[in-house]
């Protein structure tokens, strides 16, 4: 066995099942492959890795390893009948209630005391939408109320920082079946239940100072919120300030293609960025028991000016690097969005709920980016400019009626309509003759509509105290039209999307998992024309794309310790596509985004958190995950087969954190890993400067009247975000190298400081 094999046994995860039969669960890593005999009630993970493990990532294992496999002393103190109870087995939800929730001194707002939680900062990060259009693209797993917003940006997550401590009831942890959320998920859901009447009028506040790496000032933001109510009416609005503004400093290495150094690139550039949010959130109580929900936003979250200036060195006859001139380069983006939402439900009956939803949404972002290869005089003079502006608008109309058959059997019927446009307009100059003149680009003016429907059916079958069957089939309708210079046609498409997710709860802290679903990708309208890249390229529009789509099977097995010391879970995906979307030539010499070929996609991933209550630390949470990715596709340029682009292989992910309830002080730190990535296209690869570190910390003090400060540490292993980037003459496929671009590029750390309070 090599020296990268770890094997290790969770002795935990043994449980009765039956009086005489035991779970034993080994992960076994390996560079080499291995017949495995499995015994009676064994469960063995293999992941074979072709290389020897990184010894950052085999430390990650090993520290996951060491915090699961303590065993608290009062394991055989647990309830009697509790795994062979179907009442028990059934339950899979843990309640946090005001004895929980008013423990902790430096607690603000709800999402402080989700962070408490073993694993609740886990379903923070995962939570939220994809980015998709239509609301079946939001998988929150946050829920007020049971109920999901009906918004995307102002989604259920964002609106935890606006509720504060006493406004809330419980806290429930849900690792079944949500009673709003239908979809095949092998996720938990977190619940929150607020105080009749939101509990009365309250607030927060906060204000923040932030000091960046290499700047000489300091910058300030804050935050304020009030919810309460007035007779039927509950009200939640919060205004938001957050100040970003950091030095970058970045280095370029450039080669010829015999190796030789030509040129080295320094810049420092000042990005100068504040993100302003405005929300709001109302329910209307109805004299019968219904609610009516609104919510809006308004964000100006990634508008910001970067200059760069630099300086050039080139070798002399010598050999030697002297300064050979200056460049200047000049970033800005303007992003202003905004979106409104609503939702109402009734009861027709005791047995049958009708719900439906709405949402509009609005969103301009425009990107100019100028550059002066070499100055010439005092003053830079555009040699490049470009100016991309896209115009988004989204139309969302939801309604579905659920039907409770029985107490086994819950059927939800219900359709979605959704408008889509976007604008996307390009100007592309060159400076010719002392002149800048504009470049002629195909599809550089596109305007994109989809009119898009999609029909579901779903059905819930509890099979027993202990199984469960969520079945549905969605239709997916779409039609798309382009119109622009030279472009004027529309296409259809229609998909039958059907899954099927099966919930075992082997025991009230077991559950098992298994998932089947049909996927199809949503279209990216931007891709429908033509784009600059970050090196100043033209990335060609196409209008021939069709989505991609793919079968999805996963399985996952979770474990929960007892006392809610937390809980270990073992995950696996496998996806396998077709039609992939990719980078492809789509005019000769020029690429762009396009279908071509299959993809497989393999995801192993073994996520933990723990309390460390048995070593007489109840408040110390760990969590961690390790994630291994196992993918290939066909390269349409070389006909080979390869990694996906941006794709890491491993992600390696531990946090801690520490509340001394008794001093009104926590403390903590959040380290991540992430292996290499790599980009394949027409005439260049490029391997970004993984693995990257990360490193977070905080440390907080309720100081005086209920007030808490808080100082937070990003970035302190300044993470280069760099890359490697090789030129091909004639394209990859012939394979002659004519250059290499070899970068580091540092954003520098950065310090905040933040005084927060109720009111």
């Amino acid at each position: 066995m090599s020296n990268s094999h770890l094997c290790f046994t969770f002795r935990r995860l043994k449980r009765t099942l039956h009086r005489k039969f035991e779970i034993h669960l080994c992960v076994l890593i390996t560079d080499k492959p291995l017949k495995v005999r499995f015994g009676s009630g064994s469960f063995c993970i293999i992941m074979y890795h072709p290389k020897p493990l990184k010894r950052q990532a085999s430390c990650l294992t090993g520290l996951l390893a060491a915090c699961l496999c303590m065993t608290p002393p009062v394991l055989a103190q647990e309830r009697p009948g509790a795994d062979a109870s179907g009442e028990a087995a059934e339950n899979s939800t843990i309640i946090y209630d005001q004895n929980f929730i008013n423990q902790y001194k430096n607690a603000v707002s709800i999402i402080d005391i989700i962070r408490r939680i073993p694993g609740g900062q886990q379903i923070l990060d995962s939570g939220g939408g994809d980015g998709g259009r239509g609301f079946s693209a939001n998988d929150d797993r946050v829920l007020i109320d049971g109920k999901r917003l009906s918004g995307k940006s102002n989604d259920s997550e964002s609106a935890l920082g606006r509720i504060t401590i006493d406004q809330v009831e419980r806290i429930e942890l849900i690792r079944g079946a949500s009673p709003d959320v239908k979809t095949s998920s092998q996720d938990a859901i977190i619940n929150i239940v607020l105080k009749p009447g939101a509990g009365g009028g309250s607030g927060s506040w906060r204000a923040k100072a932030r000091k960046a790496q290499n700047e000489d000032r300091v910058n300030f933001g804050g935050f304020l919120s009030y919810g309460g109510s007035v007779g039927a009416l509950e009200y939640f609005a919060s205004g938001e300030i957050v100040p970003d503004q950091r030095t970058v400093t970045q280095v370029d290495l450039e080669f010829d293609g015999n190796g030789n150094l030509i040129r080295r690139l320094e810049e420092s550039g000042r990005r100068n960025k504040t993100e302003y949010e405005l929300t709001t959130n109302l329910i209307y109580n109805l004299a019968n028991g219904d609610q009516i929900r609104l919510n809006g936003l308004y964000s100006d979250d990634n508008s910001f000016r970067e200059a760069q200036p630099g300086v050039f060195f080139e070798p002399d006859l010598s050999g030697r690097l002297v300064e050979a001139g200056r460049s200047f380069r000049l970033g800005e983006n303007d992003n202003p969005a905004w979106e409104i939402g609503g939702d109402y439900e009734t009861a027709f009956a005791d047995n049958l709920q009708f719900k439906i939803l709405g949402l509009h949404s609005w969103e301009r972002n425009t990107r100019t980016n100028e550059e002066d290869f070499d100055i010439a005089g005092t003053k830079p003079e555009v040699d490049f400019r470009s100016v991309n502006k896209v115009i988004s608008t989204e139309s969302i109309g939801r309604a579905s009626l659920v039907w409770t058959a029985s107490a086994a059997h819950e059927i939800e019927y219900g359709s979605e309509l959704s408008l889509n446009k976007e604008d996307v307009k390009l100007q592309f100059f060159d400076r010719i003759d002392g002149d800048l003149v504009p470049r002629d680009v195909s599809a550089a003016d596109v305007v994109v509509k989809e009119t898009r429907n999609e029909s579901f059916l779903i059905h819930t079958w509890k099979l027993n105290a202990a199984m469960s069957l969520e079945s549905s089939i969605f239709s997916e309708y779409s039609r798309i039209s382009q119109n622009g210079a030279g472009v004027s046609r529309s296409k259809t498409f229609y998909f039958i999307r059907p899954s099927t997710d099966f919930r075992y709860n082997i025991t009230s802290r077991d559950q098992l998992q298994l998932s089947v679903r049909r996927a199809i990708a949503q279209l990216e309208f931007g891709d429908f024309a033509s784009s600059v890249s970050d090196d100043d390229e033209i990335i060609a529009g196409n209008e021939n794309l069709a989505p991609s789509k793919s079968w999805e099977f996963e399985a996952s097995f979770e474990h929960r310790f007892i006392n809610d010391n937390g809980s270990v879970k073992f995950n696996i995906l496998n996806e396998q596509i077709s039609d992939f979307i990719q980078r492809i030539e789509v005019a000769p010499g020029v690429s762009g985004v396009g279908n071509f070929g299959s993809a497989r996609k393999t995801e192993l991933e073994l996520e933990a958190n723990r309390r460390l209550a048995e070593l007489g630390l109840p408040d110390f949470v760990v969590e961690a995950s390790l994630k291994y990715r196992d993918n290939s596709v066909l390269d349409p340029f070389t006909l080979e087969r390869r990694p996906v682009n941006f794709y890491s292989n491993t992600i390696a992910e531990i946090s801690f954190r520490h509340d001394v309830n008794a001093l009104g002080l926590s403390y903590g730190a959040e380290i991540e890993r992430e292996s290499r990535s790599r980009f394949f296209d027409i005439d260049e690869r490029i391997v970004f400067s993984h693995p990257r570190y990360s490193v977070d910390t905080f440390i907080e003090k309720n100081i005086f009247w209920g007030m808490i400060l808080r100082f937070d540490a990003f970035n302190l292993v300044n993470t280069n975000f760099g890359r490697d980037r090789f030129r091909f003459d004639n394209g990859v496929a012939i394979g002659l190298l004519t250059g290499r671009e070899l970068r580091e590029r540092r954003a520098g750390r950065r310090f905040e400081l933040t005084l927060r309070g109720i009111f």
